[in-house]
């Protein structure tokens, strides 16, 4: 797998033109849903002037795609709403972090207290896996 870059110019009032020939040879068509991706350091602005377009494939199934957590175990764990967070799933544990806030021998020691290690966990976490379809 290869990351494949095409270069188009901004015009005057600001659009893109991306070919249909460009958009089908990438799988996106003519009346696709598509998602503009990009990183932001403050929530708004793209940093790193950077983007992703990606076809909206799964618009039907994202309601099986979403993970909803209580507001009130949000709060227990101390994680705003807004927060990123880490999911890390082992045999019969789904862990759920707030985004790098803990070293790997940070949570390793609150795991070993809570009782909850087993060395699948600890070779997950160690190695920031994710459950399939987590990024």
């Amino acid at each position: 797998m290869r990351l494949m870059e095409l270069k188009f110019c901004v015009d005057n009032g600001g659009h893109i033109l991306l070919p249909a020939k460009d958009l089908s040879e990438m799988g996106i068509n003519p009346g696709d849903n598509v998602t503009i991706a990009f990183l932001s350091d403050d929530g708004i602005n793209n940093s790193y002037r950077e983007f992703l377009i990606s076809s909206d494939i799964q618009a039907d199934t994202d309601e099986q795609q979403t993970i909803r957590i209580p507001i009130e175990f949000l709060n227990t764990a101390k994680i705003l709403p807004n927060e990123d967070i880490e999911i890390t799933c082992a045999d019969g544990v789904i862990l759920i972090l707030r985004a790098d806030k803990l070293s790997s021998s940070d949570l390793d020691e609150v795991l070993r207290r809570l009782g909850l290690v087993n060395e699948e966990l600890i070779s997950l976490i160690q190695n920031k896996q994710r459950p399939p379809g987590i990024d």
